[in-house]
């Protein structure tokens, strides 16, 4: 006999704890699971099973004492503990606190009797063989298809289609002494009231066992959002019909019956020969997708609720079964590569029907009429599947100011791969302004980073809102007749000055780089720079600075030909200097 002490009672009332000496535990047991080592918790106090009573709602405090319970059972380890909410209250029952992390058995805790008791403990242990006794196939068309059902000892649960592949049916089949031709998922979740008993099954094929495969064990309360597996058998093994669904099987006359997704051909069938095979005469054409879209953009153009156009009507995609693989085919189909998906209309919903569910791609098609999927569902829009793309580059083919008050100033705007855009402003800076306008045939002055409630398009999809005003000017060429160094040690280096319409004037070193020492010098004496000098090293000039921002692309024959900026805003303290090589 041990004195206990309280484990997990909740809401109970003070007077309704009695501590108390209570008979020796000889045994635990799990009620009402989905396999033998899942349930309710019961005792074996003297000759009367009791029920472990809980002390909260909140299934954190019972995690440290409840693996006992998994341990006098020899099952290697614990999966969770979980409560429930009683009709009825319970009379009699104890509760368990205390337990060490290590103790093999509940009599190693302190333990109370509980007078009344609102919720009870149950428990989920893992890592153990189900030792399945048989199947069954129920809900078919026939004796050969439908919901697969597994007998453990007297309880009876469904598979889970997590993972779930065409060698797990094999092995299905196998054990009714028969071949795997297809398998599905129920439309709709658990219209059987049974739980799944099975998840993350994975076999390959060659077992004569379900047994001898591997699987993961969901608890009572698991939630198997994509319904439970169903498999068709038959003599005849594996049948393909990429552009349709099963819709009924005829036993006796060995006739399958396929809905196409296609509704110009309803149906097509297929017979289970004598020898083995499937024959037919016609076949499902895939469904035309006429075109793919995301909506629900917001300010990322590749990412949002996925749209299909098939005959002339728009839709979604259900996310049932949905995964990367089908992520990636939408992606390519809009010359994108995949990055991440979303369901639940985690995007927000769409509109018209729901064209696809239970969609099953490979990954490697170009588009996703070549999957297999169901046309026939009990989807809607709170099911809309959403992707999110990447686009490693961007054919830009046009540009553009709009907004503003001139066609040299305004929000700057690119048409890449077929849709106009704004750039956002992060890191933003005075080369891509001038790099942009010289797109244009502009010369770049400046630019202006603001937030506008109207943006287009954040191109990146990572970056912020705020668009992007720039300010360009397009200036006469400069009629520059000669181009001279001096005030240097030698003939090939000195303060750079420029002669226009004859009067000679300096440049500034504002934003000067490579390309325009090069057209400097190659002006100078058809040679290339060797260094350019900014800050007056040669003494500042006199006359006027011709030149506030020189703008070369380093491919002109002449300075003339280079873009520039006359603002007045530089002095002769910022004369350019360079050092050409000689000839």
């Amino acid at each position: 006999m041990m004195l206990l002490i309280a484990f997990i009672v909740v809401f109970c009332q003070k007077q309704a704890v009695m501590t108390e000496n209570v008979s020796y535990v000889k045994d635990v047991r799990f009620v009402d699971g989905v396999s033998p080592y899942d349930g309710a918790v019961e005792v074996l106090v003297g000759d009367t099973w009791v029920p472990v009573c809980a002390y909260s709602y909140d299934v954190g405090i019972h995690n440290s004492s409840a693996p006992v319970f998994c341990n006098m059972k020899g099952l290697p380890y614990f999966t969770m503990a979980y409560t429930t909410s009683r009709f009825t209250t319970i009379y009699g029952s104890i509760g368990f606190t205390n337990c060490p992390w290590n103790a093999d058995h509940v009599n190693s805790c302190n333990y109370t009797t509980v007078y009344i008791c609102y919720y009870q403990l149950y428990v989920a242990c893992g890592g153990f063989p189900l030792n399945i006794s048989s199947i069954q196939l129920v809900d078919g068309s026939s004796a050969f298809d439908g919901r697969v059902e597994l007998h453990v000892k007297d309880i009876i649960g469904t598979i889970c289609p997590n993972n779930f592949e065409f060698e797990d049916a094999q092995v299905l089949c196998k054990m009714m002494g028969l071949n795997a031709s297809l398998y599905n998922n129920e439309v709709q979740y658990n219209t059987s009231g049974r739980y799944p008993m099975i998840r993350d099954l994975l076999c390959s094929g060659q077992e004569s066992h379900i047994n001898n495969c591997t699987y993961n064990t969901p608890f009572s309360y698991y939630t198997c959002e994509q319904g439970a597996v169903k498999v068709f058998c038959t003599e005849c093994g594996r049948v393909n019909i990429p552009y349709g669904f099963m819709e009924l099987y005829n036993d006796t006359t060995n006739t399958l019956t396929v809905r196409c997704h296609n509704d110009s051909l309803t149906h097509v069938q297929y017979i289970c020969e004598n020898n083995g095979s499937w024959s037919n005469t016609e076949e499902c054409r895939p469904v035309q997708v006429q075109d793919i879209r995301l909506v629900n953009q917001e300010l990322y153009p590749y990412r949002g609720t996925v749209e299909l156009k098939i005959n002339d009507e728009w839709g979604t995609i259900c996310d049932n079964m949905f995964g990367v693989e089908e992520a990636t085919v939408l992606c390519r189909m809009m010359n994108a590569s995949y990055r991440s998906f979303t369901t639940n209309a985690g995007y927000g919903t769409g509109s018209g029907k729901v064209h696809f569910a239970n969609l099953h791609c490979s990954g490697s098609e170009k588009d996703v009429s070549a999957c297999m999927y169901q046309s026939s569902h009990k989807c809607n829009h709170s099911d809309d599947v959403g992707i999110q793309c990447t686009v490693s580059t961007f054919n830009i083919t046009k540009i553009r100011l709009a907004n503003g008050p001139s066609s040299f100033n305004g929000r700057l705007e690119l048409f890449a791969n077929g849709r106009w855009g704004s750039v956002c402003d992060d890191s933003f800076n005075s080369n891509f302004g001038e790099m942009f306008c010289r797109m244009m045939n502009l010369t770049y002055i400046q630019h202006n980073c603001c937030s506008i409630s109207n943006v287009s398009i954040c191109r990146n999809g990572q970056w912020s809102p705020p668009s992007l005003d720039v300010v360009c000017r397009r200036n006469q060429p400069l009629n520059i007749t000669d181009v001279r160094l001096v005030d240097g040690p030698g003939p090939n280096v000195g303060r750079v000055e420029i002669a226009v319409d004859g009067v000679y004037g300096t440049i500034c070193d504002s934003y000067i780089d490579y390309n325009d020492a090069d057209i400097i010098c190659k002006s100078f004496n058809s040679s290339y720079r060797a260094v350019y000098i900014p800050g007056t090293k040669y003494g500042n000039g006199s006359g006027p600075v011709h030149i506030d921002q020189l703008q070369c692309n380093g491919t002109e024959a002449f300075l003339d030909e280079c873009l520039y900026v006359q603002n007045g805003q530089c002095s002769h303290l910022r004369d350019l200097s360079l050092l050409c090589n000689g000839k």
